[in-house]
């Protein structure tokens, strides 16, 4: 509800003078510090309930610890790969420069 709208308006400030004639540092810390930890905080942690639930507690209870190393090991490879594109497309830049000024 609240990680995509922030990350597109993340994305809407790569583009130079497209949300007017100058950099909108607005935007971007309402994308940045505002909807995306937002919906980060709410959206990881149900991820990990609801997909340990899938499991039965007593039969399958070998396979729950597995499968909760495995999400956070995807999450983090997830992240990753998203900064290495996000750094390619010169997200890095404006991160650079929104702080510091």
């Amino acid at each position: 509800m609240f990680y995509l709208p922030g990350l597109l308006l993340i994305s809407l400030t790569t583009f130079p003078s497209l949300l007017g004639p100058t950099f909108n540092l607005g935007v971007l810390k309402a994308g940045l510090l505002g909807l995306m930890p937002t919906g980060a905080g709410f959206i990881k942690p149900i991820v990990n309930v609801f997909g340990a639930k899938q499991f039965h507690p007593v039969v399958q209870s070998s396979l729950i610890e597995p499968y909760v190393s495995d999400a956070h090991s995807n999450m983090i490879i997830s992240k990753l790969d998203s900064f290495y594109i996000q750094s390619k497309s010169n997200f890095l830049y404006i991160l650079c420069y929104y702080f510091s000024t």
